[in-house]
Order: structure tokens, then C-alpha cells, then sequence
């Protein structure tokens, strides 16, 4: 719109004339800004995710697995599945706690010692057979190679029928080869052994310094060190949990590969053994704090597996007490 006025109304019809210029500059200033705003709002939503929602399920699932030591969640999972994996789970634990504050209190601690030692070689020797006598029927149409990896899909199983080989084989993988089994077995009785020595609450309400009294205090942190007894001992009847700290091959029937599938029984014995040989009050308290934290640690990969831990250990003894080079060597990268 422009004015063209001649004589005295020259000037107000240029000012005019600029009022209009602006307005219609607002008016396209503003239909850019819209059609911007849109044009973000469509990028905004056509931009691909960084992890789908279906790797992002899985993730999840292999978090809560790592965290539990191993416990399988796959989808379509019955509640019988679930049932019977957490009957597994809870056994070593409820059967530590039972002995240690029942028996060992009642008792001579040896007697609680042998009846742990006897539970611990009862519990895989009997999952075993268990696994054993299920799968035989069908061992022509399992597969042979086991799910380790974080992003692998599934295999499609049928868990309506608990018993079944393939159901069977998911929850109770077979031990890589009868040394894996003798060590599975070794390992389940030394570790409910050393239980009942450190989940007894009398015991860590002195190590607290208690009267040895059944304290809260001392309860809730025998409760934790029963909750990582669970995690590690999980992997010794079923499969080893996925580690987010394994990144270096080792050779599944290899003695390196069996040990990195012992590395939570074997990290927990290190720290129990100290508490129950009868250190300090104070060294079995931190011990037994430090065993508490171990499952959330095992999940975020702080702690990595014992082989890759034990290197870092060597290497700062060597750097620091010995004086040896600060380069670090592959698997301390790695860790």
C-alpha cells in the first residue's frame, strides 16, 4: 500500500509509506520464523534415535541379568520361568543365612561348616542331574552355541512347557566340560562354607563395634552380603552372567576361560576369606561393605573380571612400589 500525495502532504505521505514498508517486512519476518519453527519441528521428528526402543529393552534386560549374576530375561517368558529361576537364585542365600545364624549359633561352628560344604556340592550336583536327565531327549534339536554377547537376539523358545529340553537348556546351559563342572562344584561348597562365617550377625555387630547383638545395623548388612552371594553363586548352576568389562577372547575350554567364568565366586572368596581367618574388627567390616557393593560395581563395569583386575593390581604394585614403567599394558586399557 503506498500513498502518493502531493503539496503540504508530501512529508506525512512518506511517512506513511515507511510504516507500511515496516509493517509488511514484520508480516514476512514472521511467516519465516513460522515456516523455520516448522521445518525444525519436522527435522526433530524425522531424526533417527541413538538405540532403538528394541535395543533399548534388551539393554535393559541384560542390565537387570548382569545385575542378578546371570538370570535370564528373554521375551516371552513365562511365570513358571521366572519362578524357577528365582527359586535358583534365592537357595545359596536363604541356605547361608539359615546355617550361619542358627546352626553356627546353637552349634560348634564346624558342624555349620560341613552341613554349608555338603549344600553347596547338593545344589549343583543336583541341577546338574536335573539338567542332564531333561536334556538327553532332545539333544538333536538344541543348538550348541550359547547367547554371551550384549546385542544378540534371542533364540525363540517355547517356555510354556517348564520341562521341555530347550527350556531346560536356556535356563541350565551345560557346563563347558567335566573340569568346568568339578571347579562349578568347588567353587558353590567353598562359598557357602565362607558364608556362614561372614553372614552371621552377631559377628558383624562386633566387627561394627557392637556388644554382638542382632542389630539392624548388622542384619541389613549381613542382607546385602547375602544379596552378592546370590549374584556370584547364580553363574555356577546356570549361565555366567554377561560382563560389560569383557572385551578380550579367551578360549571357552581353555583354564583362562573358566576362570573368567569363576571371576565373581572367586573375587568374593578373596575378600570373605580374610573375615573369616579373623582379622581386625575393622578389616572384616570394610570387607564385608565392600562385598555389599559388588553387584551394582559388576553392573556399571567398575569392577571388571578378576584376570583384567588382577593385572591393573600387579601393574600399580609394579609403578608405585617398584618403580616400573607408567605405560600400561593391553588389558589394563581394556579395563
Amino acid at each position: 500500500l503506498k500513498f502518493k500525495v502531493g503539496g503540504a502532504h508530501g512529508a506525512a505521505a512518506a511517512g506513511a509509506n515507511k510504516l507500511s514498508d515496516a509493517f509488511a517486512l514484520s508480516i514476512r519476518s514472521w511467516e519465516h520464523m513460522k515456516m523455520a519453527h516448522e521445518g525444525d519441528h519436522v527435522l526433530r521428528t524425522n531424526v533417527a534415535p541413538i538405540i532403538s526402543s528394541e535395543k533399548a529393552s534388551l539393554l535393559r534386560r541384560q542390565l537387570t541379568s548382569t545385575l542378578l549374576g546371570g538370570v535370564k530375561l528373554m521375551p516371552g517368558m513365562t511365570a513358571k520361568a521366572h519362578i524357577a529361576q528365582g527359586i535358583i537364585w534365592v537357595l545359596p542365600p536363604v541356605l547361608a543365612m539359615t546355617i550361619a545364624n542358627l546352626v553356627v549359633h546353637q552349634g560348634p561352628d564346624q558342624v555349620g561348616f560341613v552341613i554349608a560344604g555338603i549344600s553347596g556340592v547338593a545344589l549343583c550336583c543336583f541341577f546338574e542331574l536335573v539338567r542332564f536327565s531333561v536334556c538327553r531327549r532332545g539333544r538333536q534339536e538344541m543348538p550348541d552355541t550359547q547367547q554371551r554377547s550384549w546385542f544378540t537376539d534371542y533364540d525363540e523358545i517355547d517356555f510354556s512347557k517348564l520341562l521341555a529340553p530347550s527350556t531346560c537348556r536356556a535356563l541350565l546351559p551345560p557346563k563347558r566340560s567335566w573340569l568346568h563342572l568339578v571347579l562349578c562344584v568347588v567353587f558353590s561348597a567353598s562359598l557357602l562354607v565362607i558364608a556362614v562365617g561372614v553372614l552371621n550377625v552377631q559377628s558383624i555387630d562386633r566387627d561394627l563395634g557392637g556388644q554382638g547383638e542382632a542389630s539392624p545395623g548388622a542384619a541389613a548388612l549381613a542382607l546385602l552380603c547375602a544379596l552378592a552371594l546370590g549374584s556370584a553363586h547364580f553363574g555356577l548352576v546356570g549361565a555366567p552372567p554377561t560382563e560389560p568389562t569383557a572385551h578380550l577372547y579367551r578360549d571357552p575350554l581353555s583354564l583362562g576361560g573358566l576362570l573368567v567364568d569363576l571371576s565373581r565366586p572367586a573375587l568374593l572368596l578373596l575378600l570373605w576369606a580374610p573375615v573369616v581367618v579373623g582379622l581386625p574388627r575393622p578389616v572384616g567390616a570394610v570387607l564385608r561393605l565392600a562385598t555389599a557393593v559388588l553387584p551394582p560395581l559388576w553392573t556399571l563395569g567398575i569392577v571388571p573380571q578378576l584376570d583384567i583386575l588382577a593385572v591393573w593390581i600387579l601393574e600399580q604394585l609394579e609403578v608405585h612400589i617398584f618403580g616400573g614403567s607408567p605405560m600400561p599394558s593391553d588389558p589394563r586399557l581394556l579395563a
